[in-house]
């Protein structure tokens, strides 16, 4: 039993030593200010300029012990992140539910002000084959904490893709659109 940041996140895992063995993760987080590890990713000069929440329960095994064969659920509670004025909240509760490594997806959808969104959609796909949908209209300056090499960045991103192929290596059809955007590289 592991407990982190204050018990926001507590954990208990069992992991395999041995191929073949049985594997248990079960993690829950409770307001949990996940922004708060941006420093591990580079990106802890943006860490100020973020706030955020995630409480969620995660409870899944393997026993065969086996990341692509995990069965169990993970439930979102309330995942919420904001930057200035623009932020992303999931309205109700989202769900992934994995059987034997197939994964289905139920209510994962974040929305905020203006209309903004980012919607996933899935059922019954693996790592090794993928069969999602993202949509999303959100601005850009809440996704600066997925490149922190860059100094700045803004405006509105539109996008309708599906997503095939594998986890390693996704293959990613679809639109995307920026509108009044810009990006500061940094130095």
């Amino acid at each position: 039993e592991t407990t982190l940041f204050g018990n926001r996140i507590q954990s208990n895992m069992l992991i395999p030593y041995a191929p073949g063995s049985p594997l248990r993760i079960r993690v829950k987080t409770t307001d949990w200010a996940f922004t708060t590890v941006l420093a591990a990713i580079g990106a802890s000069s943006l860490q100020s300029e973020y706030d955020s929440s995630l409480s969620s329960d995660m409870d899944l095994h393997s026993e065969v012990g086996r990341l692509d064969r995990l069965t169990g659920h993970i439930a979102i509670r309330e995942l919420r992140i904001q930057r200035g004025g623009a932020s992303l909240r999931n309205p109700i509760p989202m769900e992934l539910t994995l059987n034997d490594g197939n994964i289905s997806m139920k209510n994962v959808s974040l929305e905020g002000p203006g209309n903004a969104f980012i919607r996933l959609q899935g059922d019954g796909f693996r790592t090794d084959k993928l069969n999602m949908s993202v949509q999303a209209d959100t601005d850009l300056r809440l996704l600066h904490l997925l490149v922190p090499f860059l100094e700045d960045i803004g405006g509105r991103l539109k996008v309708e893709t599906s997503v095939t192929g594998t986890f390693l290596k996704p293959e990613i059809l679809g639109n995307a659109s920026l509108h009044d955007a810009f990006l500061k590289l940094k130095g």
